[in-house]
């Protein structure tokens, strides 16, 4: 019996289990800062990326391969675009330590967000693209992917900038 994928789902559910609980101690350990909340709501997203890619694994796995689509279309890109949207806030306030540009990223990243999945919403924009014996991929709209790119291209170069910042300050 192959159980690569039965293997594969195990995993990314427990990285659900860890994620999620990343995100309620960051939450309880300080509900009153809006950069606390911001990482503790990407840790929540992640969270649920991973716990519907485990659930789309075995749906493919045991052959309903339409519900893994589905599944993959409407809540892991979902989640995935709101994880972008969670950490948002906490990105661009590391890099400017201004609460006003920060919170001004929350709905150009919203915005962002329904656009990316507007167009993955679409019929006939996500499918199968290829399995192995391990897991399945699922091609996005190309507009999509794009419109993530950028999205996960600001938080990255915001959290490297702070991150030469402080390595700039630490060395001198």
């Amino acid at each position: 019996m192959q159980t690569g994928i039965y293997l594969n789902a195990f995993i990314c559910f427990l990285i659900f289990g860890f994620s999620l609980f990343a995100a309620v101690f960051i939450y309880r350990s300080n509900k009153n800062s809006h950069v606390d909340i911001s990482y503790a709501s990407f840790w929540f997203f992640t969270s649920f990326t991973w716990l519907f890619f485990s659930m789309s694994l075995l749906t493919f796995k045991l052959g309903y391969i339409d519900y893994s689509m589905v599944l993959n279309q409407y809540l892991v890109q979902t989640t995935v675009f709101l994880q972008g949207v969670g950490i948002s806030y906490f990105s661009f306030f590391r890099l400017t330590k201004n609460k006003t540009i920060a919170s001004w990223s929350v709905p150009i990243f919203i915005v962002l967000a329904i656009a990316g999945l507007y167009f993955n919403y679409q019929d006939g924009t996500v499918y199968l693209s290829k399995s192995t014996y391990y897991s399945m991929e699922y091609a996005i709209s190309s507009t999509s992917f794009i419109i993530f790119q950028i999205m996960f291209s600001l938080v990255v170069i915001t959290i490297g900038l702070d991150f030469l910042r402080n390595l700039y300050f630490w060395f001198r």
